[in-house]
């Protein structure tokens, strides 16, 4: 607001515009060049954690310079992809491609699942810039991500799906040399959500990519606490080309005046006086997504039973 206004005020008054010097540092602290509160997924509202907010936008603003991997862990229900999708609406992306999975308790059967969506995207980004890939490496990564490349209908047997199955290695040094090719046109950013439901492959194939990616990039890793001491000791022994930058960020429930906060503001007459403060502080276990479905659902109907969690909702 601040910048914005000084902009106006220099314009309006003596008709010039701010230096390249300033609106270069506006842009950095602010991507978008907007304020943090305004910069919200369309149709959501994002509640409290700003503190945790700030320190993911400057993680990633940080990986501009150097790789950077920002490792957010916490509860099932904690917001932990809420605050992902939050801090990367701040980036420019028209200067940035980001590219993202999201990983599942059953997998999809097959190995480095967790990985396909990242190489389906990836495969589209490389035809939109029209970045060479070898008829090789089409090959290879196509036998063992199905859509990767897809429009192009590459050929590939049986022999090479099976050492492609065999070998995260050599998969992870051709997806890292074609990511670098892309961060020659773009900044890359790639967001792993839930590693703990990555499958074998997939996470061998995350280490060896992360040892041999050549130029900076930014990861977004997600995972549960049980699995998050493994993971950051993971990350943290990588014996990379160039040293990664680890920012590990716990999030945890939601405190009592946070749960007030959000109460008071979203629940409509006297359902929060009716049911006191306690009641929604006991029965959410300050844990977002089930807060956050008691008040849909008290909303709805504001005789709702909320005292079984999800399962009474």
């Amino acid at each position: 607001l601040l910048y914005k206004n000084y902009e106006e005020s220099l314009e309006k008054e003596i008709g010039i515009e701010p230096s390249k010097r300033i609106r270069d540092y506006y842009e950095r602290i602010l991507p978008h060049g907007g304020n943090i509160s305004e910069k919200v997924p369309s149709g959501e509202k994002f509640w409290c954690r700003s503190s945790e907010l700030t320190f993911m936008r400057r993680a990633i603003i940080e990986g501009e310079s150097f790789p950077k991997a920002i490792f957010v862990h916490g509860e099932a229900g904690i917001c932990k992809t809420s605050l992902i999708n939050q801090a990367l609406c701040a980036v420019d992306t028209k200067k940035t491609v980001i590219l993202a999975s999201k990983s599942f308790a059953l997998g999809d059967g097959y190995p480095y699942c967790s990985w396909n969506n990242i190489m389906a995207q990836l495969g589209s980004v490389l035809e939109e810039f029209k970045i060479h890939t070898d008829s090789s490496v089409q090959s290879i990564l196509s036998a063992a991500f199905p859509a990767f490349l897809k429009n192009r209908r590459t050929n590939y047997n049986a022999d090479i799906a099976l050492m492609a199955e065999r070998n995260p290695f050599l998969i992870g040094e051709m997806i890292s040399n074609l990511v670098a090719k892309l961060s020659l046109h773009r900044r890359v950013i790639m967001v792993f959500e839930d590693i703990h439901w990555f499958d074998t492959h997939s996470l061998q194939l995350l280490t060896t990519f992360m040892e041999e990616m050549p130029l900076p990039i930014t990861l977004i890793i997600s995972a549960r606490p049980e699995s998050s001491k493994i993971t950051l000791n993971m990350l943290r022994n990588i014996k990379s080309v160039q040293r990664w930058k680890i920012a590990p960020l716990a999030l945890t429930s939601f405190r009592r005046d946070e749960i007030t906060e959000i109460c008071s503001s979203s629940l409509s007459g006297d359902i929060f006086k009716d049911r006191g403060e306690e009641y929604f502080v006991r029965e959410s276990e300050g844990i977002p997504l089930l807060l956050f479905e008691m008040l849909r659902a008290l909303n709805e109907n504001p005789s709702s039973d909320c005292t079984n969690g999800l399962g009474g909702l």
